[in-house]
């Protein structure tokens, strides 16, 4: 790493080594850089000319302050004319824009694309996020005075797009088409909101919006803008280094890979620097030259200055590496409002928990990302956290920008709960039957334990022979059995009777002289409660025969068993 020099002696070095004519310059408002050695007045004005574009959008949307995440660097064109574009480059987007001629509509429809993208929290329903970028980016600029409604290609000219022209060009209209494009930029039902702006239903002012599509000829609308004096931004000279690089990160911005390989190895042999490292890293990532590209964004990770993108690269070239992990560690540090790194850490993750923070970070920073919330979805089931599964749901059903989308997105949801119930149920099943085996086992155990101990005890008190005769548990006279259902218990004093109804029809009586010498056995709850039972139970009876004619019983019952 070079020896760090002070602020005041670098400064004085990249002053020196500006060239005394034709010095690039810069200026800065919002999310614009616009850089040109063609001169401050042309600077100024493009930077004007933005700032009104960006405005007037915002307006329509009903955004004071449209952003993007990434600051857009507008480079002027010095030399031949060429096509303008604008792609994401080394340390943002990146713009061309030739000298004194206006980009394409297609410039500016992608321009507009960009700041809604990073600005509005939800995509706007049935396309109108399209119509409104197609409407806008035909506006015509003048300093200050705003020209809307050229017709763009008649591909583009759908009934939305009808609907936001046919609006705004009528000055009575204006502002009520703005009320409904707010509100649908913030989320809002395109039914609900074209009713309280203006007491119309879909399918007439859709109909309506279609034949004016169909038109050949379309009215324009002028309206001043904003009042922004081209001369308050602030020139300032742009440093060597960046001038350097500009060539590179055109290129890259362009995706030409192999070119601008060769335009950021031109700059690094005039003078290295950490900046030129992390372009050149990513060109030859570009270009899938692994290897190469690896060892010049480890230039980048070794300098405090390097840049979030190289460092994302970094960590994307190597994944599992703890050096990887730090790189992207650091471009989050580096680009905290950047949903990326976040996005990518969540994809290291084997964990549901931590996969699940990373992704709830993730669309904190990109809202409008439904794929995010539906991966943050399925990591928070999977941690368990069903209630904050449930809200990302809702939250991608609120950010879909169609019907359609929606439609798709509440059954994706309805198949997921589905799946987690089943397996929830699964789990408890296969729960409860490890319960009842363990359950079984220590009865087992418990069983064995008390035949070893009564076996014991035999064997201890000299067993029983082959020739021995068992002894039955009752001596008396032979009992008779009976089965039915036990109807009432009539109590007589300290005595009792059972009333018995057999499967045949007929009544048994038997009579408990004594309650206290009868065996009272079974499942449940094996008592015998004076007075009619309520549910009469299945019982098992043996019995003395004892015929009593003045009681009218049959016998005296020796065992009753529930079954």
């Amino acid at each position: 790493m070079a020896v760090k020099r002070p602020a005041w002696a670098l400064l004085g070095a990249l002053l020196a080594a500006l060239p005394a004519a034709g010095a690039w310059e810069e200026a800065k408002s919002g999310p614009f850089i616009v850089i040109s050695e063609r001169g401050g007045r042309q600077i100024r004005e493009t930077l004007a000319a933005l700032e009104q574009f960006r405005g007037a959008l915002g307006q329509a949307v009903g955004k004071d302050e449209l952003k993007t995440v990434w600051p857009v660097t507008v480079v002027l064109d010095r030399g031949a004319p060429a096509e303008a574009f604008l792609g994401m480059s080394r340390d943002g987007w990146i713009a061309f824009w030739p000298e004194k001629s206006r980009p394409s509509d297609a410039w500016f429809r992608q321009l507009a694309l960009l700041l809604l993208e990073d600005s509005l929290p939800g995509q706007m329903t049935l396309g109108f996020e399209d119509a409104i970028a197609d409407a806008y980016s035909t506006l015509q600029i003048d300093g200050a005075r705003l020209t809307f409604g050229t017709a763009p290609p008649a591909r583009t000219r759908t009934w939305q797009w009808a609907l936001i022209h046919q609006l705004t060009v009528n000055e009575d209209t204006r502002g009520r088409i703005r009320v409904l494009m707010s509100n649908l930029a913030n989320g809002g039902d395109f039914d609900a909101s074209l009713r309280n702006s203006f007491q119309r239903t879909r399918a007439d002012i859709e109909q309506e919006a279609k034949v004016y599509a169909a038109r050949t000829s379309f009215e324009t609308a002028a309206w001043s803008g904003f009042g922004i004096n081209p001369d308050r931004f602030r020139l300032d000279p742009s440093l060597p280094s960046r001038v350097r690089l500009i060539p590179g990160d055109l290129s890259l911005g362009r995706a030409r890979y192999a070119e601008s390989v060769a335009a950021y190895e031109k700059a690094q042999k005039e003078r290295p620097s950490t900046a030129g490292f992390e372009g050149l890293g990513l060109a030859l990532a570009g270009l899938g030259r692994k290897e190469q590209a690896l060892e010049a964004l480890r230039e980048v990770a070794t300098d405090e200055t390097g840049g979030a993108r190289g460092l994302l690269e970094l960590g994307k070239l190597e994944p599992g590496r703890e050096e990887s992990r730090l790189a992207v560690e650091r471009a989050s540090l580096k680009k905290p409002d950047w949903a990326e790194p976040f996005i990518f850490a969540a994809t290291q993750e084997p964990g549901p928990v931590r996969k699940a923070y990373l992704l709830k970070k993730a669309v904190e920073l990109a809202p409008r990302r439904v794929d995010l919330y539906e991966q943050l979805a399925a990591a928070q089931t999977a941690a368990g956290q069903f209630d904050e599964a449930s809200k990302s749901w809702r939250a991608a059903v609120r950010v879909a920008g169609s019907e359609q989308a929606r439609a798709e997105l509440l059954e994706r949801q309805r198949l997921a709960e589905t799946a987690r119930l089943d397996a929830a149920d699964t789990a408890r099943r296969k729960r409860e039957q490890e319960e009842r085996d363990e359950v079984d086992k220590l009865k087992r155990e418990a069983e064995a334990r008390i035949r070893a101990a009564e076996q014991k005890a035999n064997e201890a008190a000299g067993g029983l022979k082959s020739s021995d005769k068992p002894l039955d548990w009752w001596d008396g006279p032979a009992l008779e059995k009976a089965e039915g259902r036990l109807l009432r218990v009539e109590c007589v004093g300290k005595a009792a009777r059972l009333v018995i109804g057999l499967a045949d029809g007929k009544t048994l009586r038997l009579s408990i002289p004594d309650p206290s010498k009868v065996v009272v056995m079974g499942s449940g709850q094996a008592t015998l409660a004076c007075g009619v039972l309520k549910a009469p139970r299945n019982v098992r009876v043996e019995y003395q025969p004892k015929r009593d004619a003045r009681a009218a019983t049959a016998g005296e019952a020796v065992m009753v068993e529930f079954k």
